[in-house]
């Protein structure tokens, strides 16, 4: 094994020793090990971070052998540790075969434990839960998400700065919203503004439907049908009447299909890394 000061060399001379020890201090947990959860935590184990635990309870199918998995059938978390492992055997890693949303429903309190927990790929319902469930035991939280070639990460912490998940859903600063929906002089943030919105759409169609839009093949135009129809129900909810979002954007999503594709994952997984490292040098 290398010693730390030639195996970290370069970090260290951005972020010096207490900042480095901050990082192999850290605890982290991680909801979902699929290509986005995978590449967050590879980030952060050739990094030196403390330990990691793995939550997933969903095992390895044939589409997942592109997303750095081995061994159909066999346990995604079991096989990601392992993999992990290897790149930086000095980081304590373990593995439970549960599913999160299954831990953030009867088990709240597992997550105090933890320095820092990302999750990955959670819908609206299961995101707001656990925002309270990390704010109450003062626990930072990290959520990333890749759905086709969009996606968000977004920071949870206990301070004025950082709003509760339910209230910037439910509750957003509308005129704000308003303006980068429909204002030309925003179009490009408009674009952006518009998928965030169907991000929350496709978590409504998926309550209703038991399925994202365009995941499976055929029924195309009648799930553009229905995306449209949520997507107009959750402005007018959100005190955006009127507002509309273009066809192009709403057939894109439908065209993604819910697909977690690794180049974007991998750009997802990279970003919320780098927070997790800022978060935990600051700290130092």
């Amino acid at each position: 094994m290398a010693e730390p000061k030639t195996k970290y060399d370069r970090q260290l001379r951005i972020w010096g020793e207490q900042g480095q020890a901050a990082l192999e201090k850290a605890s982290i947990c991680l909801l979902n090990c699929g290509p986005t959860g995978s590449e967050t935590l590879k980030n952060l184990v050739l990094g030196g971070v403390g330990s990691i635990t793995v939550i997933d309870g969903s095992k390895v199918e044939l589409g997942d052998l592109g997303n750095n998995f081995l061994g159909i059938g066999q346990s995604k978390a079991k096989c990601v540790c392992a993999s992990l492992q290897e790149l930086n055997d000095a980081v304590k890693a373990k593995f439970i075969e549960e599913y999160p949303e299954t831990l953030i429903e009867t088990n709240p309190s597992f997550f105090s434990q933890f320095t820092l927990v990302i999750a990955t790929q959670l819908v609206e319902d299961s995101m707001i839960k656990l925002d309270r469930i990390c704010r109450e035991a003062n626990v930072m939280l990290i959520f990333a998400r890749s759905y086709g070639l969009t996606g968000f990460v977004r920071i949870s912490l206990k301070v004025c700065r950082y709003r509760l998940l339910e209230e910037e859903f439910n509750s957003p600063i509308q005129p704000e919203l308003q303006k980068y929906l429909t204002d030309e002089d925003y179009r490009y943030i408009s674009v952006a503004m518009g998928f965030y919105i169907l991000l929350q759409s496709v978590d409504r169609f998926g309550a209703n439907y038991n399925s994202f839009p365009g995941q499976f093949d055929g029924g195309m135009d009648e799930d553009i049908s229905r995306l449209k129809t949520t997507a107009v129900s959750l402005l007018s909810d959100l005190g955006c009447n009127g507002s509309t979002l273009t066809e192009d954007l709403i057939n894109e999503m439908c065209r993604f299909g819910a697909a977690e594709l690794h180049a974007v994952a991998a750009f997802i997984g990279g970003i919320a890394a780098q927070e997790v490292i800022k978060f935990s040098v600051m700290m130092a």
